[in-house]
């Protein structure tokens, strides 16, 4: 999985027909759609579709706590597979490796009683072999112990990557909207 993240942007721009054009913004991608699309990448687009959906509902625990070993589930485990890049608060987290995620938005989560998140529009999907990108924008936010309501707005990109029969979160990148 040591395949840089950076090569599905690239694949995926071969793969659109889209390389002379350099988007600025996520929404500059517009729908996107492989022309001649086999069954097969059909199928492969729809489990990363329903693994991004996962992502969202296991980021929406409510009331609940969160299932870090679900989540878990759903990225890269070994250190050196996995970068991050999170827009949080103010600041910007990276992260490289399972373990710091889950030590770094484990305590982050527990100061709320409530949290949700949702997609806002359509999801886009690339998948171009063994690697695939989704590309969404999230509205999301909880109540705190102290009553208070936070909301938040984020324009995010995954890059998964197949071993075997799994596909895994290599590349997470969250920004806020200000």
């Amino acid at each position: 999985m040591k395949k840089h993240w950076m090569n599905v942007l690239v694949s995926a721009a071969i793969a659109t027909g889209a390389v002379a054009i350099i988007p600025t913004t996520i929404s500059d991608f517009g729908a996107l759609a492989i022309p001649g699309q086999t069954a097969a990448a059909k199928d492969e687009e729809a489990t990363i579709r329903q693994l991004t959906q996962q992502w969202f509902e296991l980021w929406s625990p409510g009331k609940d706590p969160m299932d870090w070993g679900a989540m878990g589930e759903l990225f890269a485990q070994d250190p050196g597979e996995l970068l991050v890049f999170d827009d949080a608060g103010g600041k910007v987290v990276v992260l490289q490796s399972w373990k710091d995620y889950r030590t770094t938005w484990e305590p982050f989560m527990e100061q709320f009683t409530d949290w949700q998140v949702k997609p806002e529009g359509e999801v886009r999907v690339i998948v171009e072999g063994d690697l695939a990108t989704t590309m969404f924008t999230l509205a999301g936010g909880g109540i705190d112990q102290d009553g208070k309501a936070i909301t938040f707005r984020q324009r995010g990109t995954h890059v998964w990557q197949r071993v075997g029969d799994r596909w895994a979160i290599v590349h997470e990148h969250l920004t806020t909207d200000s």
